[in-house]
C-alpha cells in the first residue's frame, strides 16, 4: 500500500531511501500495478530480466515507468526528483534553481532545467471554465524604466517595458493566470471568453477593453479606481489584486528576473500554488506525480 501521508521533508526522505523504492511506487501510483505501454497503451508486458525496462507484448517496444513523462531519460536520481517536486510545491513563494541545487545536491545548471520541468506538471492539461463571481485584473511584470538602471525589476501597475499577465478568479475558487502581448480587447475577449462560463458575473475596473462585457456575461461590474472607488457592495476586484501579491513576491524575492519566453510557465507555478492552497504538502505532491505525463526536452525548453 502507498504512503501518502508525509508530515515534513524529513519523513519523505526516509520513505524514499533508495532508488527501488522510489521506482515501485511510481510504478504503483502510475499504473496501478499492471504496466501500460506508453508507445501503444497495451497492457501486455514482461519485464526485462536485471533492468528497470520492460518490452510491450504488442508493439514490442521498450519503455520504463517514466518514460512518456516529464521525468524521462533523466540522469537525476528518482530520490532527487520527489524531493525536488516536495520543496518546490510546499515553497509559498517558490525557490531559485541557486538554492534548490544546492539543496538537493546538483548543479545549478541541472536544478534549473528540473525546475522547469516540474512547472510542466503544474500546467493545466484539462479545465472547467470559472464561474459564479469572477475578478478580472492585469499584472506588468518587467524593468520599470531600462533608462534609469538604479531602479529594480519588479511588478506592478506600470505598462512601459513590461509584460502584462492577465488575472481571471473565480471568487473563492481558482486563478488563471495568462500572459499576453497587450490589454487590447481583440486579446483579452477571446481569452476571457474560452475560459469563463457565460453565466458569471463579471468584475472590472475601469480597463476599455472590458466595455461590452455585459453583452456576453450575465453581468459586468466596475468598480471605478480612477475615481476612488475600490469596493461596491459585493463588487470588487481586491480577491484578483491579492493573488497578484503572491505572484509578485515571488518574482521579487525569489526569481528576481526572468525572461518573456518563460513567464507563461512560472505563472503556472503559481496558479497552481493558489489553487492548491488548501491542500496539506503531502497531498499537493502526491497530486503532482497523478501531472506526470508530457515530456520537456531540453532542447524545446532554451529553443
Amino acid at each position: 500500500m502507498l504512503l501518502t501521508e508525509f508530515k515534513n521533508l524529513k519523513q519523505l526522505i526516509n520513505y524514499f531511501s533508495t532508488e527501488e523504492i522510489c521506482r515501485d511506487y511510481l510504478e504503483e501510483h502510475r499504473w496501478g500495478g499492471i504496466p501500460t505501454c506508453p508507445h501503444c497503451t497495451s497492457d501486455k508486458w514482461y519485464k526485462l530480466r536485471n533492468t528497470k525496462l520492460y518490452r510491450c507484448g504488442t508493439c514490442k517496444k521498450k519503455y520504463s515507468v517514466t518514460v512518456g513523462t516529464v521525468m524521462e531519460s533523466t540522469k537525476i536520481p528518482l530520490s532527487t526528483w520527489f524531493m525536488a517536486i516536495y520543496i518546490i510545491s510546499a515553497h509559498k513563494t517558490g525557490i531559485s534553481s541557486v538554492q534548490l541545487g544546492k539543496d538537493v545536491g546538483i548543479k545549478q545548471s541541472s536544478a534549473w532545467f528540473l525546475l522547469h520541468r516540474i512547472r510542466e506538471m503544474f500546467q493545466e492539461k484539462t479545465f472547467t471554465k470559472l464561474t459564479g463571481v469572477i475578478e478580472l485584473d492585469e499584472l506588468y511584470v518587467g524593468q520599470k524604466d531600462r533608462k534609469n538602471r538604479t531602479k529594480k525589476m519588479k511588478p506592478g501597475r506600470g505598462s512601459v517595458n513590461k509584460i502584462p499577465v492577465l488575472g481571471i478568479l473565480q471568487r473563492g475558487g481558482n486563478i488563471v493566470y495568462q500572459v499576453v502581448p497587450d490589454t487590447s480587447a481583440d486579446v483579452l475577449r477571446p481569452i476571457i471568453s474560452a475560459r469563463v462560463d457565460k453565466a458569471a458575473i463579471i468584475n472590472t475596473d475601469g480597463h476599455l477593453s472590458y466595455t461590452g462585457l455585459d453583452k456576453e456575461f450575465a453581468a459586468h461590474e466596475v468598480v471605478n479606481h480612477g475615481a476612488g472607488e475600490y469596493v461596491r457592495g459585493i463588487y470588487h476586484t481586491n480577491g484578483v489584486e491579492g493573488a497578484f501579491g503572491q505572484l509578485r513576491r515571488g518574482i521579487r524575492g525569489i526569481y528576481i528576473k526572468m525572461s518573456k519566453k518563460h513567464l507563461q510557465r512560472y505563472c503556472h507555478e503559481f496558479s497552481y500554488r493558489f489553487n492548491t492552497r488548501e491542500m496539506k504538502d503531502a497531498d499537493r505532491f502526491v497530486s503532482l506525480l497523478d501531472r506526470l505525463p508530457g515530456r520537456l526536452r531540453y532542447q524545446d525548453l532554451i529553443k
